[in-house]
């Protein structure tokens, strides 16, 4: 199972990445045009994508009250997209220092209202993948609205390409 969460892991550091390349060419008019989407621009995307990131790792880390992020970050774009592709690499070493065991173990969190779950951190980190899968395919249909017309392969295939080589 570790071996499969980390390439999922690396795989999502990887996809991130591309699109961040992306996104750090793109002018403040692009990244700020509004589009039907679940967040209305590539930037607000590219955020939430970042936060939610950002609070699963901090949880991960025994963190229950994580600050979020969508509602305090006012940096630049480039310093979002920066730490957003640091903390997908963090997350890539979170899983390389899981046991096997502690992967399957259960993992109790708490939602910012207060509710708790609980689930395997396998699990979690299958959630954490997936929902970054969603919210790329968003980002590809926004970049394509703003204009790009060269958007990197994002697919899985392509990272499992590129490890084998």
């Amino acid at each position: 199972m570790k071996e499969m969460l980390l390439r999922q892991a690396g795989y999502n550091a990887w996809a991130n990445k591309r699109l961040i390349d992306v996104m750090l060419c793109l002018s403040v008019k692009a990244i700020t045009t509004e589009s039907e989407s679940s967040f209305p621009t590539i930037k607000d995307t590219a955020l939430h994508m970042w936060a939610t990131e950002f609070t699963w790792l901090r949880r991960l880390h025994g963190d229950n009250d994580p600050m979020d992020l969508q509602q305090v970050f006012i940096g630049l774009f480039h310093e979002l997209c920066n730490a957003w592709h640091r903390t997908s690499v963090s997350i890539v070493h979170f899983v390389e220092n899981c046991t096997e065991e502690q992967l399957v173990a259960d993992f109790t969190f708490q939602t910012r209202n207060g509710d708790s779950y609980t689930v395997s951190l396998a699990d979690l980190l299958h959630h954490i993948f997936n929902h970054n899968t969603l919210h790329r395919g968003q980002l590809i249909t926004q970049l394509r609205i703003a204009g790009v017309t060269d958007i990197p392969w994002t697919d899985y295939l392509g990272y499992a390409f590129q490890i084998k080589k």
